[in-house]
């Protein structure tokens, strides 16, 4: 079980009333993998996060 949005990305939930969620490591890889994506440790190929001069992206707009 997990949070997720775009204040706190994805937040692992460990405990709900005492009970425990099953741990089976899938969204901890998802939320790793999630940050990589993030901080630019490990780009996905499909998305592009350069920032570009406002200028630069007139000029594509335009074109």
């Amino acid at each position: 079980m997990a949070f997720v949005g775009t204040l706190n990305e994805i937040t692992l939930i460990s405990e709900v009333d005492g009970n425990k969620p099953d741990e089976s490591g899938v969204l901890k890889s998802i939320a790793e993998r999630y940050r990589s994506a993030v901080h630019g440790v490990e780009v996905h190929p499909a998305v592009d996060m350069d920032c570009r001069p406002s200028a630069q992206l007139l000029s594509v707009a335009a074109e």
